[in-house]
């Protein structure tokens, strides 16, 4: 899982990269047309803006929030399954401490009842290695592993990437808002007239 998270992060970043790349090129008085033909990569905002230029020969009116929802849930989904994780290791540390003090009720139930008059053979069987403070072991560690895996560590991942998820989608929104939009509606619009000019 912490894997996924890493590989996840790596492409996000990816992603920025080539996101910024497009933009400097658009910046550099490219324009819109020339960067958009001569992209032959793909990627997410490669894509965002495939999308809007087809969303543009529909209708002059172009709009992303959609697209823009659409791209933040795809995104939000591919750590989903480290949030189902972290939510099984507590869990899963929490079955450990119920089942670590059942162990121990048990064992000491039996070294209760094997009591005869000798109170050190008690006090032996008590804290012996198979004794009933065993189980109590048992059920700290597993509560412990489980809290510290996942609920600290992956949530702590998982809530990172998410953030970055939010910057991302964030950025695109405003790269295209001031870079991509305005030259496709302009376009758009140009073709509605060009289309209106010719009937």
């Amino acid at each position: 899982m912490i894997c996924k998270l890493i590989i996840g992060a790596v492409h996000l970043d990816q992603e920025f990269v080539e996101a910024r790349n497009i933009i400097n090129s658009i910046r550099e008085n490219k324009g819109l047309n020339e960067v958009v033909d001569n992209l032959s990569h793909s990627g997410l905002f490669v894509g965002h803006i495939r999308s809007l230029e087809k969303i543009s020969q529909v209708h002059h009116k172009v709009e992303q929030d959609n697209l823009l929802e659409n791209m933040h849930t795809m995104l939000r989904f591919r750590i989903r399954d480290v949030n189902i994780f972290a939510s099984i290791l507590v869990t899963l540390g929490l079955v450990g401490t119920i089942v670590g003090l059942i162990i121990m009720m048990e064992d000491l139930t039996l070294a209760i009842q094997n009591i005869k008059q000798d109170s050190g053979g008690l006090l032996q069987s008590l804290l012996g290695a198979e004794g009933p403070l065993a189980g109590l072991g048992l059920a700290f560690y597993t509560t412990l592993l489980g809290s510290l895996c996942g609920g600290i560590i992956l949530r702590i991942l998982a809530s990172v990437m998410d953030s970055q998820i939010t910057k991302y989608v964030a950025y695109v929104l405003e790269m295209t808002e001031i870079y991509i939009l305005p030259a496709l509606r302009k376009n758009a619009e140009n073709s509605s007239k060009e289309g209106s000019n010719e009937t």
